[in-house]
């Protein structure tokens, strides 16, 4: 079980907070609930947009493996979408607040797909994963 630094819990808060005060948040997700991989895919399944994430661009992933870095669910994660003319000031932002933060992807065409040295970590369709998100939903709501 991850240990819970008290100090980059709270900057990484602060941080989201911060972004949200700016006006740059377009949309935000924290990973507490199947990593990284669950939360961009939620937040891709709300834009109707797929995304392109780069795992080694990942704070602090040089050492994680693909799996750790798509399903960790350390504390305090979060995956923010800002406009791409927003990324500069968002990760000034996001610094000032001692977050440890990084653009790591963007939004747009119909794949989630996690990449790692240019090799294809983990991939799904848009329209995939929004039919099993909704169907789990679905399902859950009739059982």
């Amino acid at each position: 079980m991850p240990r819970v630094n008290a100090a980059e819990s709270r900057a990484g808060m602060e941080a989201v907070l911060a972004l949200h005060g700016a006006g740059l948040v377009r949309a935000a997700h924290d990973c507490s609930r199947g990593g990284l991989a669950v939360a961009a895919a939620e937040v891709c399944i709300a834009a109707g947009a797929g995304c392109d994430v780069d795992l080694g661009a990942l704070p602090g992933a040089g050492g994680a493996g693909d799996a750790a870095a798509l399903y960790s669910e350390g504390h305090s994660r979060y995956v923010v979408a800002v406009r791409d003319a927003d990324a500069p000031r968002a990760l000034e932002v996001a610094t000032a607040a001692g977050a440890a933060c990084a653009r790591v992807g963007s939004l747009g065409g119909d794949g989630i797909v996690f990449s790692r040295g240019g090799g294809t970590a983990a991939s799904a369709g848009l329209a995939e994963a929004t039919r099993a998100w909704r169907g789990s939903l679905e399902a859950a709501a009739s059982g």
